[in-house]
């Protein structure tokens, strides 16, 4: 009786460990899930410079073939 006590208090203690590192992963995965929205958002003004960069070169390519015509 007394090896089944000890059995099931140390499956207590497991278990309780265990609901502590699955609290502790909870509060950590909802930190990532805000950083990486933050994340997704700044990649915002890449986008912008990048069709600035096309739309300046592509202008720049224009100009000089009307340049050459003339």
């Amino acid at each position: 009786m007394k090896k089944q006590e000890l059995k099931n208090g140390i499956q207590d203690l497991e278990i309780t460990e265990i609901k502590k590192s699955i609290k502790t992963l909870n509060d950590h995965s909802g930190t990532l899930k805000t950083d990486m929205a933050i994340v997704k958002n700044d990649v915002a003004w890449l986008k912008r410079f990048f069709w600035v960069s096309v739309t300046a070169a592509m202008s720049a390519a224009v100009a000089s073939i009307l340049n050459l015509i003339k």
